[in-house]
Order: structure tokens, then sequence, then C-alpha cells
């Protein structure tokens, strides 16, 4: 009977397990919390750009598709259990060419600015109608191959970028575009799960001036303080003799050429953001090799104390990542592009040296504010080695304050004079009434803190 009764138990669980099977998988059409949990997933590893909205459309199949391709699964464009894992595993990765923004079955909106420069530059041959179908698909295909992105047939995050630069004029028309409907999902309330806005990454105009056709940052004729950066690294980097000057000329077009064979790049003597990026991953690698304490580069996928280290320090310039978990997400992304854009950086969203040095300056108060309290101050520091923890879930550091509840409630954003942005989101047995306990790194930053007075300005 025993024997038995553990065949019965066991062919139970066999169909309880197919059962489920077919139950949690996910399709075209479909909607609600758990599509939206899937659309989350998929942006953590990159395959997703669109703000999370529930709804399995044509992006969302788009992207389950060239995540099973990419891994070895069937493309179906459902999420299956097996995809659903798989995601869920690659949680930090990244795609080539980013996350997808718009795909063939969309229609109406930044498409129709897109189809009017493929069509401007020749890979369009239809008319511009604002739907995407099969002649779009080839179009972008085609614009793809030719600018030397990986060929999808979707326009995702870095064609994007390089469709914007190839007409800078109706490139601003789509960030126009973009901005709006991000201020419209932002007033918007969202139950199933958080917004996330993913606009495509570009060059600002003194980067990428009207010239036609380009798809790069830097090139020849260009001129200004980028340009005698990325010539300081290629005189580190051994790849250029003359002084950094600030102007592109042929030596430097001779330089990046040279630099782009030896690390196996396309050879165009153009800066474009895979150059840029390599460019500051080798500075860095040498940096550590000769004992400089310049920081490592960070980009999107990277996880750890570095990570954590960035994001408390975008809060303590009042650039909110989202969360301090140590993991490089689309919000970390997205605050390391407006630091970029404030301060008139290429929008690539990656932290290299330029973003480090400008989070290395005191912080400053910019925008309005609601009220200004005179405060008692002291400060803390969290466990050694990054494992301490405030009270809504971060890990603690600068950029994160205690304070009492009932006197500035928690998730205020502030800025302390003296010490920058945070975000309230600690308390402490100590810290009652008109007291704010913020956080540093060590404990000698503390005991130079001290406890003193200071004004609290709360901004949100």
């Amino acid at each position: 009977m025993k024997g038995i009764r553990k065949i019965l138990l066991a062919s139970l669980l066999t169909l309880t397990m197919a059962g489920s099977v077919s139950a949690a998988s996910l399709s075209g059409g479909m909607k609600g919390p758990e599509v939206s949990q899937l659309q989350q997933q998929l942006i953590d590893c990159g395959y997703f750009a669109r703000q999370v909205d529930g709804d399995y459309g044509s992006t969302t199949v788009k992207a389950v598709e060239l995540f099973q391709k990419d891994h070895g699964l069937h493309v179906t464009g459902i999420a299956d259990d097996a995809t659903q894992a798989a995601i869920k595993r690659a949680k930090g990765g990244t795609r080539a060419g980013g996350g997808v923004l718009i795909a063939e079955g969309n229609t109406g909106g930044t498409l129709i600015t897109y189809q009017q420069i493929l069509q401007a530059k020749g890979y369009l041959k239809g008319g511009v109608d604002g739907r995407y179908g099969p002649g779009t698909v080839k179009a972008v295909s085609d614009f793809q191959k030719a600018s030397g992105l990986p060929v999808s047939g979707v326009i995702d995050e870095s064609t994007a970028s390089a469709l914007q630069a190839a007409d800078p004029k109706l490139g601003q028309k789509v960030n126009a575009e973009m901005a709006r409907q991000a201020h419209k999902s932002s007033s918007q309330k969202v139950t199933s799960a958080p917004a996330v806005n993913a606009l495509p990454r570009t060059a600002p105009s003194r980067a990428a001036p009207s010239t036609g056709g380009r798809t790069y940052l830097f090139g020849k004729g260009d001129q200004g303080p980028d340009v005698a950066s990325i010539q300081t690294k290629l005189k580190k980097a051994g790849f250029l003799s003359d002084k950094a000057d600030g102007i592109y000329g042929d030596n430097t077009v001779k330089a990046v050429s040279a630099f782009q064979k030896k690390l196996g790049l396309q050879v165009t003597g153009n800066v474009d953001a895979r150059t840029l990026s390599v460019l500051n991953k080798v500075i860095a690698k040498n940096n550590r090799q000769s004992g400089s304490q310049m920081e490592d580069e960070l980009e999107l996928g990277d996880s750890g104390d570095r990570v954590v280290k960035l994001q408390n320090l975008l809060l303590l310039h009042g650039y909110n990542p989202g969360g301090v978990d140590g993991q490089f997400g689309n919000g970390t992304k997205k605050a390391v592009m407006k630091l970029q854009k404030k301060n008139s950086m290429p929008l690539t969203g990656v932290v290299d040296e330029g973003v480090w040095n400008r989070l290395s300056r005191a912080p400053s108060l910019t925008g309005d504010y609601k009220q200004v309290m005179i405060m008692q101050s002291t400060a803390y520091a969290p466990n050694a080695g990054g494992t301490g923890f405030t009270y809504s879930g971060n890990y603690a550091g600068k950029g994160h304050a205690a304070v009492d509840p009932s006197v500035i409630p928690i998730g205020s954003v502030l800025f302390v004079e003296g010490y920058g942005y945070c975000i309230a989101d600690d308390i402490g047995g100590s810290v009652k009434g008109n007291i704010i306990d913020v956080g540093v790194d060590t404990m000698e930053q503390a005991y130079s803190w001290g406890n003193k007075q200071v004004k609290v300005y709360v901004v949100k």
C-alpha cells in the first residue's frame, strides 16, 4: 500500500506541476501584476526599456523573443516557466544594444519621428504611416547593419541614440516627446509596479553637432574639454604623443584608430560610446595596476560595494537611484544620466572618470524646497564592509539620515547644510524630536562632523 500511495502522490505531483506550467505562462495580450513583474525583470537584465505598465504588448513580446534567442531557449515570445526562470537568473545582466523601446506592432508616438529619420537617410522606402510593420523592420535592420549595431529590427536604446544623432533636429523632437510621456507617466498612480522611465542615451548638441548622419560622440573637427580628456586618456594608454590641446585633429584620429584596431573595435577614428567605454576601462585597469586611487568605471549590470558607494553619492548630490542595493539597474542609470545632463556631459549612463570627479565635489542646494528647519545634528557610520542597513532596507552611509518620523516623515528628501542631499530613511533610539543623524562612511568622518546645529531644507 505504501508503494502504491507513493506512486499516486508522485502522479498527482506531476499533474499539478504540469498544470502549473501552462497556468504560469505569460503571453501577448495578457495584463496584470504578473506581467508587471516580468517587465521589471526584463528591465533588470537589460532587455526592456519601456515603462512597466502590466500590459503584455508587442514590445514585451519582442523583448522576450530576444532574450530567448540570446539564451538558447525556444523563441516563442511566450514567457513560460523555463523563460521566466532564466530571466530571474539573468537579473543584473545587460543586452548588447540596450532594452527594447519600440518593436513591430507598435503604432504612433515617437515611431513617426523615427520613420521620418529613416526615410530622410534612405532606409525607409515606404511612406511614414506611424505603424511598425515589415517595411520599418527592414529599414531599422538596414540602419543597424550600416551603423555597426546589433541587428534586431527593433528600436532599442543604442539604435534610438544613433537615429537621433543621425538627424539632431528630429532627435530633439523625439526627446521632447519622450519627456512628455515620462512626465505624464510619473503623474499617474501605478499600483502594480513602479514606473520606470527609460529614455534612450543621446549625446548633447555640443558633442554631436548637426553634420548629418552622425552616429558617434566625438570626431575630427570637434573641440573642447571633453576632447582634451579623451586625448589625455589616449596619451596614458600610449596611443597619442601630442599634447592634449582639446582639438580633434588628424593625429587624434590616428590615435583613436590605432586604439580601436588594438582593442578589436570597429576602426573609424571617431569616438563612439563603445570606444569611450573601452578606453575608460583600459585607463581604470592601468591605474589599478599602478596603485592609482582612480575609481573603477561602472555601468548597467554591475554590482557590489562600488555600486553602493555610487548610489549613496548620487543621493548625496540629489540624484535618487531609486534605492541603494548595490545593483546597477535602470534606476541608477537614470540617476547617472540626470547628473550627466545637468553637467553637460555625454548621456551614456556609464560612470566614468568625469562622473566620479563630479561626485567628489561638495554638494550644493539646487531647486525649490518646502520648509527650512534648524535641527541638532550628529553623524553615524554603518557597520564596516558596507553591511549596515537603514530602517527602509537600503545600504547605509552617505546620502541617508535618521530622523524622528513624527517630525520628518520617512522617505522625505532633505538637504542638510554642510552635508548635502539625503533620504530620511532611518530611525534611531536617540533620534527623538528636532534631531537629525546623518550617515557617513567612517567613524573618523562621524567624529569630524560632531554635534552641531544645521539648517535642514525639506525638499519633498
